[in-house]
């Protein structure tokens, strides 16, 4: 305890050699300068739920009304659109993710996933069915979306009982189911841990861990 002790002296007799008056620079916060962005004032709506920064250095900003790209310069709004099968397959978007093929992928409440077709800009939907679809999302009220460490998407729901991972490649679907405790419950966030396992935050249940290679 007394080696601590001289320590802690040590340090505190160091900061008063080094600073004679008031020690500011270890407490003032003006010098960092935080600004809103001139992107605020083009996004589809104020209430931001989701950003990310693609492979190619866009910036994605999902707000409650649609998808908005920015480039440093300028936005572009992806909105839901009902006459256009390209656009959003719904007005509320909720996440957004690149997994490591490059794709994008863009959640909704209410419309299930939709896939950037980089080229077009338009997107391909996934909805809980599909005749184009080879997997089957479990709802279309879709709270998270997280890319795979391994590849794929992880799925997170905001009213059912299990959570789901996509194979972005061959588009099929696996459904994990969650306790009885945690369904029905938003699911908010996902994490890939270092050694595999998967850490699932789920709104009023806690944290929940899927085991690796599960």
């Amino acid at each position: 305890m007394q080696r601590h002790g001289c320590k802690l002296f040590f340090v505190v007799a160091l900061a008063g050699l080094i600073c004679h008056g008031p020690c500011s620079w270890a407490f003032r916060h003006d010098e960092v300068l935080v600004t809103r962005s001139k992107a605020s004032d083009f996004l589809t709506q104020q209430t931001v739920s989701d950003i990310l920064e693609d492979s190619t250095g866009f910036i994605w900003i999902i707000t409650a009304e649609g998808a908005n790209r920015y480039d440093g310069h300028e936005v572009v709004a992806f909105t839901h659109d009902r006459k256009n099968p390209e656009s959003l397959s719904h007005q509320h978007t909720s996440g957004i993710a690149q997994t490591a093929t490059g794709d994008i992928w863009i959640s909704t409440l209410g419309g299930g996933l939709n896939r950037l077709n980089s080229t077009t800009l338009g997107f391909d939907r996934l909805r809980k069915a599909s005749a184009t679809y080879s997997g089957q999302l479990i709802s279309d009220n879709i709270s998270a979306i997280e890319a795979g460490g391994s590849g794929g998407l992880w799925i997170g729901y905001a009213d059912a009982s299990s959570f789901s991972k996509l194979n972005d490649e061959s588009l099929t679907v696996r459904h994990y189911d969650l306790p009885a405790v945690a369904s029905g419950k938003p699911i908010i966030d996902f994490v890939e841990g270092r050694d595999g396992s998967v850490y699932i935050a789920i709104d009023g249940a806690g944290v929940y861990t899927l085991a690796p290679n599960s």
